[in-house]
């Protein structure tokens, strides 16, 4: 029974050292907003996230912050950018505005890894 204990134990090590490699940098998907006035932005944020990792992405939820003059938060929205984000690539986003403020800040709070993808070489 010990050897089975030990075994398990390098095991789960094992798999602990294998899930911390598979990780994307969140400092590397940004958002960019669109600039437009259009009857269509003045109820929607539109914009894209753009995915500078190694890693397809899916399922990433934003947060759209409403803000005052003084950068005070006065309320939140919340929307999602659908399907995947290739590695490298952008997908456009359309999210509901928060019912006040002067400016609007957008925030990627979550996301899921797909798969890891290689580059081509030319």
């Amino acid at each position: 029974m010990h050897g089975l204990g030990v075994a398990t134990m390098l095991l789960l090590g094992a798999i602990a050292v294998q899930a911390q490699e598979h990780q994307a940098d969140p400092a590397k998907i940004q958002v960019e907003v669109d600039r437009r006035d259009s009857a269509v932005a003045r109820k929607y944020l539109t914009g894209h996230v753009k995915n500078e990792t190694d890693y397809r992405i899916t399922n990433v939820r934003l947060r759209v912050d409403a803000l005052d003059s003084s950068g005070h938060n006065l309320g939140s929205t919340f929307g999602w950018v659908y399907g995947d984000v290739r590695a490298g690539a952008q997908a456009p986003f359309r999210v509901a505005m928060p019912p006040q403020g002067e400016t609007f800040q957008v925030t990627v709070m979550s996301f899921h890894l797909v798969s890891r993808q290689v580059s081509e070489s030319p």
